[in-house]
């Protein structure tokens, strides 16, 4: 006998179905079908389907497939001013984001978001790194420079080798792999309702991320530390001996900038 980790809810939608999440990624991936669902429905990249949540009667989860196949976000959905336990609150949010009902989360927050993530899935730099696995993409990426090599008899120091790839461990983020010298980095792009937030700004388009990244790709990384060691010697006056100082500090790699131009 399974254990059932959440309490089956009374609510009107044709998005709602009283399963867990597991059941959910196989109806949304087609290899499963609900009774309430017409014979013939086949879900697509962006759909969803809202479900209740282990965290209690006063949540909901939204799970939306983000890629075509494999790869689906769960999303938390808060309930307030309920009038019992089974029924659906008059106030649902989505971290700190008010909507009226179901309709409104799908119509504003899941249908854009699926829009969003199909376009970098259809973007001319998309890559299957099977989930974002990063070996798969630094692979790829030696490729493509030695491809490169083959095509044109000489390696463009300048150009810049990039791809984004859907990933599988962090659901409705895509990873973004380049070769801005000999050694690949791996930074994420996270899908919005209102557009892409890369490097901690939020930019409208995938033509407007990718424009801004071509310039910027060599800034340093928020939030990402460098490590120095330092080794000091200091000798006293009127003193025959020394005074050595061992110790590491960690910098920012914007406050490491500051100190160079500083110095």
């Amino acid at each position: 006998m399974s254990f059932q980790s959440y309490v089956k809810r009374v609510i009107v939608h044709p998005n709602f179905k009283n399963i867990d999440h597991k059941r959910a990624e196989r109806i949304l991936d087609n290899q499963e079908r609900d009774n309430s669902d017409s014979q013939d429905l086949e879900y697509q990249q962006g759909d969803c389907i809202i479900r209740p949540s282990s965290k209690g009667e006063d949540h909901l989860t939204v799970t939306w497939k983000v890629t075509w196949q494999g790869i689906h976000q769960h999303i938390d959905i808060i309930e307030k001013k309920k009038i019992n336990a089974f029924s659906l609150g008059q106030s649902l949010w989505i971290k700190d984001e008010e909507f009226e009902d179901l309709d409104e989360i799908i119509a504003r927050h899941i249908t854009p978001m699926g829009s969003n993530a199909r376009d970098l899935l259809n973007f001319k730099y998309y890559k299957d790194t099977q989930g974002g696995k990063r070996e798969v993409a630094e692979k790829l990426l030696v490729k493509e420079v030695e491809d490169e090599k083959i095509r044109t008899g000489k390696h463009n120091a300048s150009k810049i080798h990039y791809f984004v790839s859907a990933s599988k461990e962090l659901p409705g983020k895509f990873m973004l792999s380049y070769r801005p010298r000999s050694k690949a980095r791996h930074e994420y792009i996270t899908v919005l309702p209102d557009g892409f937030r890369f490097r901690q700004q939020t930019f409208d388009s995938v033509s407007n991320l990718f424009n801004w990244f071509k310039k910027h790709f060599r800034d340093p990384i928020p939030g990402k530390f460098l490590f120095f060691h330092f080794r000091g010697i200091s000798k006293k006056k009127n003193r025959k001996c020394f005074i050595f100082a061992e110790f590491s500090i960690i910098f920012s790699a914007v406050e490491v900038c500051d100190f160079l131009i500083m110095n």
